[in-house]
């Protein structure tokens, strides 16, 4: 998936008898998921799904179709911020591994791509996944992260193992407690692209933390700032008084998921949509005119900050 992980296990009773073993379990999953969903490998799935211009229905496997689904939820539930299908709109902008020159579309080319945007332009049914439109193209970069952080996670739980912290691309879910017999520490960074520290500290376990956010990845043109998290009801970069938002929730790819669809709410009308969700909470942060930084938790976050 074009990115790094980091796992640590706290084996207090020796239960990982063969770490080889643990190993070739853990690069099953992730090169199985590689080849599903990476964008960065021709022959993956998703890539050859992405080629087929066919708009009969498309036998998928239990995996693509699954995530493609859970998307369809988010997308109903989000209002449509959440998006799969913006992937024409993020390689036009730049953004794409196989593109990455800052320029600004035409507006008519931005315009003839949202005529295939949406992801209610996919049907779902029996396995398979049909297209209203040839051209539509989908990206699972904001979700397959924390889907594949919960299969780890679901291995070491059939490994009787409880004591763990999974990290895929900053997207994290921790179990039972830490090296010091205490709650897990996570930091969260600063959003202020000029500064490369942690902002606060938080402990807690047995949740899922997912991080979102328009200072990740962007580029200036002429004095002007473009993100990466493209409105797919815009075609537009995303133009936001958000700037970082965190989810805590009981699996990584609902959290993974929220956090993107978030952003595009923004701060006011994001708070107000997670105090509305189940079993999901969030810290949103968002910056002043002079550039103060201001956070906003949802109503069940009972989590410390420790600055």
């Amino acid at each position: 998936m074009g990115t790094s992980y980091n796992i640590k296990i706290i084996d207090d009773y020796g239960v990982v008898k063969n770490k080889p073993y643990l190993k070739t379990q853990i690069d099953s999953i992730l090169n199985k998921i590689n080849w599903h969903f990476s964008t960065y490998q021709d022959s993956s799935e998703i890539n050859l799904f992405n080629s087929n211009t066919s708009q009969t229905p498309i036998t998928v496997s239990s995996e693509l179709y699954y995530l493609v689904s859970r998307s369809k939820e988010i997308f109903h539930l989000s209002n449509g911020s959440f998006d799969i299908t913006i992937k024409p709109l993020v390689d036009i902008w730049g953004f794409s591994d196989s593109f990455k020159t800052p320029l600004i579309p035409k507006e008519f080319i931005i315009d003839s791509i949202k005529q295939y945007v949406g992801l209610d332009k996919l049907i779902l049914k029996k396995s398979t996944i049909q297209k209203q439109n040839p051209n539509i193209q989908i990206d699972l970069n904001s979700i397959a992260k924390g889907w594949t952080v919960d299969r780890i996670s679901q291995l070491f739980k059939s490994l009787k193992l409880s004591n763990y912290m999974i990290e895929i691309g900053g997207e994290i879910y921790i179990s039972g407690h830490s090296q010091d017999k205490e709650l897990w520490t996570i930091g969260i960074r600063n959003p202020n692209a000029d500064i490369d520290n942690v902002l606060y500290v938080i402990n807690l376990t047995d949740k899922a933390i997912a991080t979102s956010g328009t200072y990740q990845n962007f580029y200036y043109i002429d004095g002007n700032k473009y993100s990466h998290i493209i409105n797919p009801k815009t075609g537009y970069p995303l133009k936001t008084d958000l700037v970082s938002a965190i989810i805590i929730a009981d699996n990584c790819m609902i959290a993974d998921a929220i956090a993107t669809a978030v952003m595009l709410k923004g701060f006011n009308n994001g708070l107000h949509w997670i105090n509305t969700l189940r079993d999901i909470e969030c810290l949103l942060i968002t910056k002043l005119q002079d550039g103060e930084l201001k956070k906003g938790k949802s109503k069940g976050f009972i989590y410390e900050l420790i600055e």
